[in-house]
This record gives structure tokens, sequence and C-alpha cells, in this order.
């Protein structure tokens, strides 16, 4: 027996078991990554789905903090939420998606890229419109909160951070009356996160839509400066928060997203590149909003088994022509010797 093409057909065997099988791995990587590397992988819904108003995740807003630019991702799993649930200040969350403008008819469908990663992060007794001196409690005034909540009314020496915020109505107060009903923590805001630092930017195609956005605003903003760095100096911190990680779709955010009850997470921002400009205005300026429900992430479909090669079908010998039988040579008669 030749080995050589036995051996030929073995490795090739092999390889395409080894394709089916990295298949199946892939897939299982892909539900796997829930606990990947410490974090839980969630995604972003905008908090009115489906609406044709009030409905996004990233939103341009003017000064009186009114939306002018509705971001938006396309479908669920384009907008990923990484959470590391680890105590104390190790608390971390990372964004990391695409949006494209609500109205695509009016703004075209140019994607705008986000990714920031929140960390050093801190619970509500480090924040000072929590306090007792600001708030009392049993329960806080969640009205004040909401309406007095500012950077001017923060003492310049106090240590404690700016938040929490409260926001849409009255929704802090709301969440505090459905104690019964939803489970609400006494104060609301007991288990959210606030993080004081941030390391992201905006960038992507939008980019130019979102900058020029900003600056029909506040037209001081040059709309031809191609960067957003993400700051919050001066305006609330970043907060996050869920009842129950586990299971977000059925757990509760108490007001955390500053648009509903679901989990989910909320800030405003400025660009970097612009708080020379803005800061001596009003150090309460923001000029962007980030919003959203906290969702478990579509189930990723499986991905289809490698195609099997066909199994050649044995081709039939050509029937070989029959073979002549072999001429015989005519015997020689036998000469006579000479005498």
């Amino acid at each position: 027996m030749n080995l050589i093409p036995f051996a030929a057909f073995l490795v090739t065997l092999l390889g395409q078991l080894g394709e089916g099988f990295g298949n199946e791995v892939s897939l299982a990587s892909k539900k796997r990554d829930l606990q990947l590397d410490g974090y839980m992988k969630f995604c972003a819904q905008e908090f009115n789905p489906g609406k044709s108003s009030k409905n996004h995740v990233v939103v341009n807003v003017n000064g009186n903090n009114k939306a002018t630019l509705n971001w938006v991702p396309r479908d669920e799993s384009e907008f990923c939420v990484y959470v590391k649930d680890e105590p104390d200040d190790k608390y971390e969350v990372i964004l990391d998606g695409t949006v494209v403008p609500f109205n695509t008819k009016k703004y075209g469908e140019a994607e705008l890229n986000v990714y920031a990663k929140f960390t050093k992060s801190s619970g509500f007794d480090s924040c000072y419109c929590a306090s007792e001196e600001f708030a009392g409690s049993d329960p806080p005034n969640y009205n004040k909160i909401r309406n007095d909540c500012t950077y001017s009314n923060i003492p310049e020496d106090t240590d404690l951070l700016f938040c929490p915020k409260c926001s849409e109505g009255k929704l802090c107060k709301k969440a505090y009356k459905k104690k019964k009903k939803i489970g609400t923590p006494d104060p609301i805001y007991a288990d959210w996160k606030f993080f004081s630092e941030v390391d992201g930017e905006f960038s992507g195609p939008g980019l130019a839509l979102l900058r020029d956005e900003i600056h029909q605003s506040f037209p001081q903003i040059d709309p031809n400066l191609l960067k957003c760095t993400m700051n919050f100096d001066n305006i609330p911190l970043p907060q996050f928060g869920c009842s129950d990680l586990s299971n977000p779709s059925e757990a509760y955010g108490y007001g955390v997203n500053a648009k509903n009850f679901e989990c989910g997470f909320a800030s405003w921002f400025n660009c970097e590149e612009d708080l020379g400009v803005l800061g001596g205005v009003n150090k309460d300026t923001h000029v962007l909003d980030i919003n959203f429900n906290l969702i478990p992430c579509p189930t990723p479909e499986p991905t289809e088994s490698p195609t099997n090669f066909p199994t050649p079908k044995p081709s039939k010998s050509p029937t070989p022509d029959p073979t002549k039988k072999p001429t015989p040579f005519p015997t020689p008669k036998p000469t006579k010797a000479p005498t």
C-alpha cells in the first residue's frame, strides 16, 4: 500500500474536522464572553424603544438641556456594555458601540463610534447631594436633589462628589413611592455606582455631524475640530445601577438612567477640547448626554456548519482494449548442412 496519498488524505480530513470544531468553539465563546476577563457583557437599549421622540442612547443637547439630535444603535447588538462587578472603588463599566441618527431621513446614517471606560467608582455615601446636610434623610428630599444639585451649590471645601443626579420630572420621588411594588431601597440610590474617571471618546464618520450640531447650540464651539474626548468636569458624575445583574430585564435601576425605572446608565458630557470655551460661561453647561436601559444581549445565531466536500463518485475505469495475442514468428525450416 502506498502510504503517501493516504497520509495526504488524512491531513485534509483532519483540517476539515478542525474547521468544524473551530466554528463550534467560536459560538460557545460568544456565549461564554458574558464572563470574559471578569466582565459581564450586556447591551444598551434606547430608553423609549420604537418611539418617534424622546428616544436615544446618545443625544446632543442645547443650553437648556433640550435634545437636538438623537442617536440610537441600529440594533441592540451594536452597543455593548461591559460591567466588572467589584467591591469598593474597583467597579468598572465599559461602553463600546455604534449609533446613528434616529432621524436618518434628515441626517443620514453616518455612524458615531462610542468608547468609554469608567473607573474609580464610589457609592452614594461619597456624594454631596445625597448627604444629610444637603438632602436630609427619612426620606431624602428628592425634589431638592433634582432641582438644586448643581455645581454652584457644592461647597468648595467639601471632599464629597458631585452626585447623584435625579432627572426627568419627579422620577426619584416616584421610585421611592413605588418601593412596595418594585422593592425600591431607601434611599433609592443605595446601590448606584458613581464614577470619577473616564477614558473615552466619540469618533467615526458621524463625529463631523456631532460637532456641527454642538456648534449650532453653542456657536463658540469650533465645528471643524473633529475630536471629542469625554469629560464631565463640573457636571454630575456618571451613574450606573441595577438591582440584579443576573437578570436585568426583570430588575430595576430606580431612576439611575434619569429616564425610567429600568437598569441602566446616565451621564452628561462635554468634549474636553471645548472646556476653555465653555468653562467661563457656565460651569454646569454640558453638550451631550448618554442614557440607556441595560438589557441582556441578543443570543448569537449559530454559525453555519462548514460545507462538507461532496464525496466524489467513483469513476468507472475505462475498459482496456483487449490485448492482441502476439503474432507467432514462423518457425524457420531447418537448412541442410553442406555436405
